[in-house]
């Protein structure tokens, strides 16, 4: 007897129709624990060795954390990935791209982030076919500065115009449904690219802990250059775990 699928025929619908759909808690609170704990380490590493300014501090931006990881290296194979890679892309696929979502404790309005589009900042061969995963690490809530999903604004690029305070271009959504990723640990909200995403300032006593990774279909490249684009990852070859190599 074949396995039940991840995604159900509801989510499948919400992601086409309104570019996200959210997950039950996936894996377990040992799993996420580790992960969590790996991404603080990574985050203190990287700060004790340059402080930085205090906008980075708090709202900083750790790419490629299974390189300073075995641990969320392993994680980010786990079969839950796998089955939302193979229902959602196909049988071959590739991580494309992950970062430690850590927002700190905030007073000064630096942990806000504006509405965008990834796709505005590099546009991708298949980029329909590929989604984002943003985890919850911890609770994610509106006071802790969650992410928060423009439904339904994934049909159409958005103009972009740069937001000097924040230090990144914004996209108005005023004309969408906002929903924010109110997640326990363990739970997933899944987006496309093109859906608009932003958040408000981390306003609790504790760091908002989150992670985010992308799959795409193997050797993704960015459209105007032909440029190999992100971690390209092997995860799927064949609908099979992959070796490390592809």
């Amino acid at each position: 007897m074949s396995e039940s699928p991840l995604v159900s025929s509801a989510q499948r619908r919400e992601f086409e129709e309104r570019g996200i759909f959210f997950t039950d808690v996936l894996f377990s609170a040992d799993e996420i624990e580790a992960v969590r704990a790996e991404c603080a380490r990574v985050y203190r590493e990287k700060f004790e060795r340059d402080p930085g300014q205090l906008a980075q501090r708090v709202r900083p931006f750790i790419p490629r954390v299974h390189d300073e990881s075995p641990v969320v290296a392993a994680f980010l194979r786990h079969p839950v990935f796998q089955a939302l890679a193979r229902e959602l892309i196909g049988p071959d696929v590739d991580q494309a791209w992950n970062q430690a979502c850590i927002k700190m404790p905030d007073t000064g309005n630096l942990t806000m982030f504006p509405y965008h589009q990834d796709s505005a900042f590099a546009k991708l061969v298949a980029m329909e076919r590929a989604f984002s995963c943003f985890i919850s690490l911890g609770p994610l809530r509106v006071d802790n500065g969650t992410l928060h999903f423009a439904a339904g604004g994934h049909v159409a690029e958005l103009e972009h115009t740069w937001n000097p305070s924040a230090s990144w271009w914004e996209c108005s959504v005023d004309a969408f449904e906002i929903v924010p990723a109110i997640l326990e640990p363990g739970a997933m909200v899944i987006y496309q690219r093109m859906t608009p995403h932003g958040s408000p300032p981390n306003l609790s006593d504790a760091p908002r802990d989150a992670m985010l990774v992308g799959f795409a279909p193997p050797d993704v490249r960015l459209l105007e250059t032909g440029e190999l684009f992100g971690d390209q990852r092997a995860l799927l070859r064949g609908g099979e775990l992959a070796g490390e190599h592809g």
